[in-house]
């Protein structure tokens, strides 16, 4: 009464055998080798496809069955162990015949899965026998409900044959050693034979490399190996289906060529190797049985516990016990898993010898034990705390074994276990199976949280991943506790007063120094991966260092420069040097350190903008300007050279599929990918060549991250293009973690501007996650010079000569993208007029040689902006003409940028034409996150007040915190600091004041500038004032009222501020002090033991005089003349006027000086050439030294003398502008 057997296995002193659609139980209890029992165990078995039906059994070390069915099956069996267990389209199945518990497995999305096998700590492998696909089954054995499946699980290697029938590990001492434990795979077609793998312990799972012999191999067309097993004394049998046809799709049934009488049996041995004396199992006292379960060869060890499933429980639990104990029987670590095994086969529960296990020497038994205590989980007092300590173990693979267990227990404490193995070293494969265990766990954490109800965690870990998921709103309310200060002080989107309370509360609840908290995050910030790095908090915490006092940082002095010399990431290093000047109180002793090592010195380069106060920044002039033409001696002078590339280039060779999650190029610590166009050979399933440089490293495909070329395309690539050739460090490769082996053997180029390779390298590995390559960028001459050029453009007063100089570079074509971003930063108004036509000329000839697809590469459209720019500087008939190439050969682009630590834009006014489309590149020098949208007129304060009334709403985060409203008219995302975006726009038809406005929470108040629309852009430059005032097109926000085209200040544009400064101080002594000397203040007042004497001593300024004297009297210096500080009107009797300050009388002659900012040598005038003497009513004081100065550097300069220049004044506290 049996019929179409498509399985079986021995078990319990019988046979289990598949009979669909049910699993039947066979027994012999008279001895004539015929069953005369039949139970029926499992019904519900799909037989829709006998090619898929239930197949290849094979039982655990802990004596359950398993057993597999392939696609088009829809199996649903009963169990009295609760709802029916349902499946489709593939799956592994397990059932306990003791306990009758049936489960699904695996549930995956497999063609035909052939093949189960266990290895001697119990970890198995499946494969799906279409594909020949190799899993390590832990990594998609976690529990999913119905109808969910798993999906995108990395192979343990990447086969190179189908299909696969069945695989077997190789044991027993027969064959040679160097074979023993290797995994043999059976194929049937191409190559027919059996193959042969090394299997290895691979991060928490595991991987294998093919060996170079197959075990066998045949070239007839027919030999068709199908299943394959061990025998007792070491041979190896395999079955041979031996048939012409195979496939069941392709063929009618009745093919007469079908092979139907009959196939072989093969068995194989090891030639001149003894055969294994088998020790009998069949009927042998349980002592004995016992002993066997010692043996390294598993195929004896599987004989036995099969053996021993028959006896009777009480008989094998009772010896087993004895066994345990006794130090001449289970005496290895992996005897006693065989003995926790034995008790797991029988149904006997023995928590005490399961948590000696859990607390094995080898982590191999521990994480077996794991697996074992998630089965007996139903029975055991304590079952997650078992796995919470087992997911914090030393060793990843119990780990892995911990968060596969988690998933079977149905509530939302399981996902502690989940957490805390987070907290410990993760890989590739701990990655792609936490995101599957947390599908079956979060639904109960989502229940809890709409309940309201808070999960019982009891570890750390727990706490804080409730923290974690509270909003920034919810997590400013709870109790403040140190995890709760921890949490503050690690969020992204905090301000920086709840970064600064998290820093005071961890001080005073640990009982140290602010400073020493600050250090310690940053420490611990640096030391994680880069892909697990918020930057804002990276930036945030750079701002909590550079608040503190010099006093203050003097005690960490030592590890500053740590800090600035040790550091991972670029920006730590960079504010390590700042914060070793601030303490030093000079450069002297950091640009030393510096020097000392080029890597160093481009870091301390790179750290020039970040030093807030203008005076020092001012002192390093002259030691940055030289590296414009090489490095110092010490450091090899110009001698070195790297490697400079515009092309970056990722190859298949051959026919495959590309898929890549990101991929950085890095130069001078700073991603200019993200900048770059991708393109690639093809897409398929939405994954644009763009997704390789969003940011996004995510190595699930389902993230939304990951390029994707079609499936099996000939020679797929991905490619970047820089825009211009930039001196490469590092290139990083990051990989798509659910099919890794995808990327095997790519090859990575660099190519120059011409497409020349520059750097190549074939045939590498697919990393699991990243892979970084090595290039040492365009040398350190290439990367300090660019830094060099950044750098002096943020020292005031030496404008002039920074645009000469760096002009040179733009018309050598050395480095010219840098150098012209570079004087992009210069403000215009330093701008001088001599050489503007020549650049002009240079850099549309550049451009004119761009193809025009290039032209909207981010170094196109800054020779644009910067070209459209210098227009400004020669005659109207001329710009104009200019003005008209440049819109031929290009869109019209603007560059606004962020002042740093200003918290404003660094164009209070922009002006463009009505209707015509513009470029608007962003960048943020800042060391905060800023965005930009541009509104309709009038509605500056109602979107200001729209973005602090959602500020700390969750949603509004995602909307880059920029209001949703119609009246929004363009917005970029949020900026991260030094991050940049390209933001097109076509202006409005309208004419008139458009705010520009920053709406990151507690900004718009100070951060926003005024977009003027006007109808003819040539009118309005030939004269500003005059189009505006006819065209009727003035600021309708109040805000913007003082943002208007300008030539000169007036006392106006900054009463509102300067009384605000008088409130809120925060202002720069170092700004102050430097443009005191930038604004040539110095040319006639001493002020803090600096400047000249030939006006009044600005320190023994009347003390009565306050802020609004002071400004008064630097805006009409004539209004009230001091009598010595007169100046006199001479007529000379050649009839010549001289008129100046008298320095000196005599009887005889008159000394005076004409005007002491040019020329401070006195002419002599003899008294007999003097026919007329009267006093000026104007001041030598001129007007309009204010005009080139930006308000925040007025505002700093009125606050330095208004201090008397006492740099510890009321008005400089704070430490300059505070970010709230």
């Amino acid at each position: 009464d049996l019929h179409n057997i498509t399985g079986f296995e021995f078990r319990g002193g019988g046979v289990l055998v598949a009979q669909g659609p049910s699993l039947v139980f066979l027994k012999d209890t008279d001895g004539d080798d015929k069953y005369d029992v039949k139970e029926r165990l499992v019904h519900g078995l799909d037989t829709a496809d006998t090619h898929h039906t239930s197949n290849s059994f094979v039982l655990d070390p802990g004596g359950a069955v398993y057993f597999q069915e392939g696609t088009f099956h829809q199996t649903q069996v009963e169990s009295p162990w609760g709802p029916t267990r349902r499946v489709q389209n593939g799956a592994v199945f397990r059932y306990e015949p003791r306990s009758q518990k049936f489960d699904v497995y695996v549930t995956y999305g497999f063609a035909n899965p052939h093949g189960h096998a266990f290895d001697a700590w119990g970890q198995d492998i499946v494969v799906d026998g279409t594909g020949a696909v190799p899993y390590h089954a832990p990594l998609f054995s976690s529990y999913l409900e119905f109808p969910n499946k798993h999906g995108g699980t990395p192979s343990v290697y990447k086969q190179r044959t189908r299909p696969c029938p069945a695989i077997e590990y190789l044991s027993g001492t027969h064959f040679p050693e160097e074979l023993q434990g290797n995994l043999l795979v059976q194929n049937v077609i191409g190559f027919q034979g059996i193959l042969n793998y090394k299997v290895k312990d691979q991060d928490s799972s595991l991987g294998a490399t093919e060996e170079p012999e197959p075990i066998l191999f045949s070239s007839d067309p027919n030999f068709r190996p199908v299943d394959m097993e061990t025998a007792p004394d070491g041979s190896l049998y395999f079955v041979d289906w031996q048939n012409p046809i195979i496939g069941h799709m392709q063929h009618n049934l009745r093919d007469p060529s079908r092979q139907r009488t009959y196939g072989r049996v093969y068995r194989v041995t090891a030639e001149g190797r003894p055969l294994v004396k088998a020790a009998p199992v069949a009927g042998q006292p349980i002592e004995k049985l016992l002993d066997i379960l010692k043996s390294n060869d598993d195929r004896a060890r599987y004989r036995a516990r099969i053996e021993l499933s028959g006896r009777p429980t009480a008989d094998v639990i009772a010896a087993a016990t004895k066994w345990l104990a006794d130090a001449n029987g289970a005496n290895t670590d992996h005897a006693q898993l065989e003995g926790l095994w034995l008790h797991q086969s029988h149904n006997v529960v023995n928590s005490t010898l399961l948590e000696k296990t859990l607390k094995s020497p080898d982590f191999r038994a521990r994480a077996a034990a794991v697996k074992v205590a998630t089965y007996w989980r139903d029975r055991l007092s304590n079952p997650l705390d078992l796995l919470k300590t087992a997911a914090a173990d030393e060793a990843p693979r119990v780990r892995l074994m911990a968060i596969w267990g988690a998933s079977y227990f149905p509530q939302a404490e399981a996902t502690e276990v989940v957490l805390i193995a987070q907290d410990k070293p993760t890989d590739a494969y701990i990655g792609h199976l936490t995101k599957e265990v947390m599908r079956t766990l979060q639904p109960y954490m989502d229940k809890a949280k709409q309940e309201n109800r808070r999960v019982a965690f009891t570890t750390e870990s727990g706490a804080r991943y409730y923290l974690k998921n509270l909003s920034n709103e919810q997590l400013l309310a709870e109790k403040k506790d140190r995890m709760v200060f921890v949490e503050m002080l690690n969020r992204a989107g905090l301000q920086d007063a709840a970064r600064g309370e998290a820093i005071t509360g961890l001080a005073k609840l640990d009982n140290k120094p602010e400073l020493r908290v600050v250090m310690d995050a940053i420490e611990s910030l640096d030391g994680k991966s880069a892909n697990s790095i918020d930057t804002t908090v990276v930036f945030d915490l750079v701002r909590q260092l550079t608040g503190r006092s010099a006093a203050e940082l003097t005690s960490a002095r030592a590890e500053l420069e740590k800090l600035a010399t040790s550091a991972k990431q670029p920006v730590f290093r960079q504010i390590g040097f700042v914060s070793l000047i601030n303490v030093d109180g000079g450069v002297d002793q950091a640009w030393k350190l510096a020097t000392s090592d080029a890597k160093r010195l481009q870091d301390f380069v790179n750290a020039m903008p970040l030093i807030g106060d203008a005076s020092v920044r001012a002192t390093l002039y002259d030691k940055i300007e030289p590296l414009l033409n090489g490095l110092p001696e010490s450091l090899g002078g110009n001698k070195a050279k790297g490697t400079q590339g515009r092309f970056v280039r990722v190859e298949l060779p051959g026919k495959g599929t590309l898929t890549l999650a990101e991929v950085e190029v890095m130069s001078g610590g700073v991603n200019v990918a993200r900048k770059g166009r991708a393109t690639q050979k093809n897409t398929s399933a939405g994954g644009n060549a763009s997704k390789a440089i969003d940011g996004n490293k995510s190595p699930a495909y389902g993230d939304g991250g990951q390029t994707h070329t079609e499936e099996n395309t000939g020679n797929p690539y991905w490619e970047v293009d820089l825009g211009d050739e930039q001196p490469i460090d590092q290139i990083i490769i990051y990989n798509r973690g659910e099919i890794p082996e995808r990327l095997a053997n790519f090859t990575l180029k660099v190519l120059d501007e011409k497409r020349g390779e520059v750097f190549k390298k074939e045939k590498n590995n697919p990393p699991r996650v990243s892979v970084a390559f090595e290039l040492g960028g365009g040398g350190a001459e290439s990367l300090v010079r660019r830094a060099a050029m950044n750098a002096l453009t943020y020292v005031r007063g030496q404008e002039p000569k920074t645009f000469a100089t760096l002009s040179k570079f733009v018309k050598d074509d050395v480095d010219r993208a840098s150098a012209i971003r570079a004087l992009q930063r210069l403000p215009r108004a330093t701008w001088p007029k001599d050489d503007a036509t020549g650049l002009l000329n240079v850099l549309v000839a550049a451009i004119q040689k761009t193809p025009a697809a290039d032209r909207t590469s981010p170094t196109s459209l800054d020779s644009l902006e910067f070209a459209d720019a210098l227009t400004t500087l020669i005659p109207a008939d001329q710009a104009k003409n200019y003005r008209k190439t440049l819109g031929e050969l290009g869109v019209k682009v603007i560059k606004i940028g962020t002042v740093f630590e200003k918290m404003s834009f660094d164009k209070d006014v922009v002006v463009i034409q009505a209707g015509k489309p513009v470029e608007f590149l962003l960048e943020n020098s800042d060391l905060m996150p800023h965005n930009f949208a541009i509104l309709q007129p009038g509605s500056l304060e109602e979107i200001g007040l729209m973005s602090e009334a959602q500020a700390q709403q969750p949603a509004f985060a995602a909307q880059h915190y920029i209001p949703s409203s119609n009246k929004v008219l363009a917005k970029s995302s949020l900026l991260q600091p030094r991050d940049s975006q390209k933001l097109s726009f076509t202006a409005p038809s309208k004419a008139g004041v458009y705010p520009i406005v920053c709406t990151y929470p507690g900004h718009w108040r100070r951060m926003y500038a005024a977009l003027y629309v006007v109808p003819d852009l040539d009118a309005y430059l030939d004269s500003p004032d005059a189009y505006l005032s006819a065209n009727k097109i003035v600021p309708q926000d109040a805000l913007l009222k003082n943002n208007r085209p300008r030539t000169e200040w007036k006392l106006d544009d900054l009463e509102e501020a300067v009384a605000e400064m008088s409130k809120s101080h925060g202002r720069s002594y170092g700004n102050g002090k430097q443009i005191f000397a930038v604004a040539n203040c110095v040319g006639c007042h001493k002020l803090d033991g600096v400047g000249k004497d030939f006006g009044p001593d600005l320190t023994k300024l009347d003390a009565k005089w306050g802020t609004a004297e002071i400004v008064k009297e630097i805006f009409d210096p004539s209004l009230k003349i001091n009598e010595k500080y007169v100046s006199n009107i001479i007529e000379l009797s050649n009839g010549k006027t001289v008129t100046g300050l008298v320095v000196e009388e005599t009887p005889d002659v008159i000394k005076l000086v004409e005007n002491p900012l040019i020329k401070t040598d006195p002419i002599v005038i003899k008294r007999g050439d003097v026919i007329e003497r009267t006093k000026s009513k104007t001041s030598i004081m001129p007007k309009g030294l204010l005009d080139k100065l930006t308000k925040d550097e007025i505002l700093d300069l009125i606050a330095y003398v208004n201090a008397r220049g006492n740099k510890n004044h009321e008005l400089f506290q704070h430490g300059g502008h505070d970010h709230k």
